[in-house]
């Protein structure tokens, strides 16, 4: 019996020795010999994507991956600047796991115009990765194929193949089949209350679709007797001093009493429009996030807000869960303030 758990011991001993081998190994290779050993990133994620993991776990990678790319600045030569090095505001390639790279913008993507120093001082491009024919989907992407193998166009991994279903599939499904469709869409829309605005209608090729939309709500609200507010403009002091631009776009809420009321109100208004709720649904001390507010619908929102007050406001504090449309009405009210003092 002794001898037997002699060798189990023994076992154990080779065992985790291997296994401190293999990982104090498998670690060096990842951070001294690995081909991604010369893009930054945090140390932890060069080593694991139990880092990528871990932040997945509290629901903030997409914050971490942007905070990284803030930290992990390069410097790079400019050929502006002579021989001067700068320190770039955000690195457009982080390293954030030991096989995975995450590109800020587009050039870094297809290596256009992206500057890098080598070794002997000379300038580069970055190789180009969306391009390239040698970088392909995952192997993941087979795990959706059918119990057949039946490919599609979301999981075929040669390009070829995709190609070819993607020409086939734009005759049936692409977008001018949903064309004809927008305008009952947007009438319905209509019909329910909503006030439709919808950013591809400043194209030119649908001033005939927009000037339609826009004489049925001028007839709608004539019809409801709607006040005319333009006569009290010459009586608000908060709207006289504002631009042209952001006077125009708070003409409509005069009544308001204050400046932050009233741009409090649009807000609520413009919300109420992109998430599709009712008016008196949207509660301004609630944040963004609960209102139903993702990612996309806060770059229109953001887009907006920016083209109506000329303020910014940056796209993850729109996401924040703390960011209410109260704070933004006094964000607004504060920058307009001044603007008007200065």
């Amino acid at each position: 019996m002794s001898s037997y758990v002699g060798i189990c011991v023994g076992l154990a001993r080779y065992g985790i020795c291997a296994a401190v081998f293999y990982f104090l190994y498998l670690y060096i290779y990842r951070i001294l010999l690995h081909p991604l050993r010369k893009h930054p990133g945090p140390i932890l994620a060069k080593l694991s994507d139990a880092y990528a993991g871990y932040f997945v776990l509290l629901q903030r990678l997409h914050l971490a991956t942007r905070e990284n790319h803030l930290k992990y600045g390069v410097y790079m030569s400019s050929p502006l600047h002579g021989n001067e090095a700068h320190l770039s505001s955000q690195a457009p390639i982080v390293r954030h796991g030991p096989e995975r790279l995450v590109f800020n913008s587009v050039p870094a993507l297809q290596g256009e115009s992206i500057p890098k120093i080598t070794t002997h001082g000379r300038f580069a491009n970055l190789e180009d990765i969306y391009l390239n024919d040698r970088v392909g989907k995952s192997f993941v992407y087979d795990l959706t194929r059918q119990a057949n193998g039946t490919v599609n166009i979301f999981n075929a991994i040669d390009k070829n193949v995709h190609r070819r279903k993607r020409r086939f599939d734009d005759n049936i499904r692409g977008p001018h089949m949903l064309t004809g469709l927008e305008p009952f869409g947007l009438c319905d829309l209509m019909s329910r209350g909503f006030e439709v605005d919808n950013g591809t209608l400043q194209d030119p090729r649908a001033l005939i679709l927009l000037s339609a939309l826009v004489a049925e709500q001028e007839a709608s609200t004539a019809s409801q007797g709607g006040p005319r507010r333009t006569a009290h403009v010459a009586t608000t002091p908060w709207l006289k001093v504002l631009q042209f631009s952001v006077g125009a776009a708070l003409v409509s809420e005069v009544d308001a009493g204050s400046l932050r009321a009233a741009v409090l109100r649009l807000l609520r208004k413009r919300v109420s429009k992109l998430v599709l709720i009712p008016l008196d649904h949207v509660d301004g001390h609630k944040a963004l996030a609960q209102l139903g507010m993702d990612s996309m619908l806060a770059a229109d929102f953001g887009a907006w807000f920016w083209n109506t007050f000329k303020v910014d406001v940056p796209f993850l504090d729109l996401l924040s869960t703390t960011m209410s449309l109260e704070d933004l009405s006094v964000l607004v009210e504060k920058k307009l303030t001044d603007v008007q003092e200065g």
